[in-house]
């Protein structure tokens, strides 16, 4: 009998696991020393522009100098969340700087970034990015180096002066091989963790990077989604309103003048002819109810004045009080929704013509953030 060899998806899953990890710390390599570069590039410009800008003040020269630097900080900071997209596979989003009016002379152009406050965090970034890259970069090299070292010791060893006390020796362990042993284990374990800690470099200046020049841009696209959304939901009552208007001017509008003409003539004809106005009275009493049909469908979408004052609560024990048999409303309310309580509305109906025949109370309960009848409700 042949053995049955082993899975293979461990032992699949251990390589993807080997690649992610060298990729990821090649990315976090090449992402401290660019951040590193960036932010030396950065504090020079930076405090260089501003300081000489400070001196040149009295002139106003000062001002174009202070905006040229902010330019400059801005495109170090393109730069920077380029290499986060890129390198740390984040989703860095570039704001919405300020921008000058179509009809701004070149001056007001040129003094734009000193009103915009997304200018002054990238100038911020330039300064504090050269503390977190040079703690990040100078962390990771020495891991780098430890791990190197520490791996190669067995055969830079030889080099070394003979009067030279290793690590081993210091301890009392013993001499050259001991020494080449113990630098070895150092090694692996340096080895083990170096990935971990240069992620941990790589998020140090990563996190302050995407603070100062990607969270502005976040609460940006938001204010611009709740912008849209509420201009979204003004048109639809906009066009709501429009269709009701047109509704009741099409239907219950015309059916009412034509309501009023058949009892005018009926009652014209009430002396001279009495059958003749019955028939004319039952045609707009049948008219009138179909009226009142169509008003009852277009008020659907118009929130009764209970529910406006007292919430959703109050407006569907109200609702549900109307009919004839027995409910109950078994949920603690936290939201006021229109199209709740016309729910329930709906599915009442009218008390008179949907009666529940076994007689059975009927209870409405929430799902979630939904309202939805109990079992058993028709």
């Amino acid at each position: 009998m042949t053995p049955t060899p082993p899975p293979r998806d461990a032992a699949t899953a251990w390589l993807r696991l080997r690649l992610r990890l060298r990729l990821r710390l090649c990315d976090d390599s090449i992402f401290i020393a660019s951040g590193w570069l960036l932010g030396v590039a950065g504090f020079v410009l930076v405090v260089t522009g501003l300081s000489a800008a400070a001196g040149l003040i009295v002139v106003w020269v000062g001002v174009l100098v202070a905006a040229g630097t902010l330019l400059g900080a801005r495109c170090l900071a393109h730069l920077q969340r380029a290499q986060l997209r890129r390198r740390c596979r984040r989703a860095a989003p570039d704001p919405q700087y300020l921008r000058a009016g179509a009809d701004a002379g070149w001056l007001r152009r040129a003094l734009v970034p000193l009103r915009d406050p997304q200018s002054w965090l990238d100038a911020a970034w330039a300064v504090l990015a050269l503390v977190t890259g040079t703690v990040a970069l100078v962390v990771s090299v020495t891991w780098w180096a430890v791990t190197a070292g520490a791996l190669t010791y067995w055969f830079w060893q030889r080099w070394l002066p003979d009067d030279n006390v290793g690590l081993a020796e210091l301890l009392g362990w013993g001499g050259k091989r001991a020494d080449s042993l113990l630098n070895l284990v150092v090694g692996v374990v340096a080895l083990v963790l170096l990935p971990w800690v240069v992620r941990g470099c790589a998020l140090l200046h990563g996190n302050l990077a995407d603070v100062l020049l990607c969270s502005r841009a976040r609460w940006q696209s938001q204010v611009r989604r709740v912008t849209h959304s509420r201009s979204a939901s003004r048109q639809a009552e906009t066009q709501s309103l429009r269709r009701l208007e047109r509704d009741l001017h099409d239907g219950p509008q015309q059916s009412m003048v034509r309501l009023t003409m058949d009892i005018g003539r009926a009652r014209r004809q009430l002396d001279t002819d009495p059958g003749q106005a019955g028939l004319i009275l039952d045609d707009a009493l049948i008219r009138a109810r179909g009226t009142t049909e169509e008003l009852r469908a277009l008020s659907r979408g118009i929130a009764p004045p209970l529910l406006v004052d007292r919430g959703l609560q109050a407006a569907v024990e109200e609702l549900l009080q109307r009919s004839p048999t027995p409910r109950s409303c078994c949920s603690r309310w936290r939201v006021c929704a229109r199209a709740a309580c016309w729910t329930v509305a709906d599915r009442d109906g009218s008390p008179a013509s949907r009666t529940h025949s076994s007689g059975r109370p009927r209870r409405a309960h929430r799902t979630g953030r939904a309202l939805a009848p109990s079992p058993g409700w028709s």
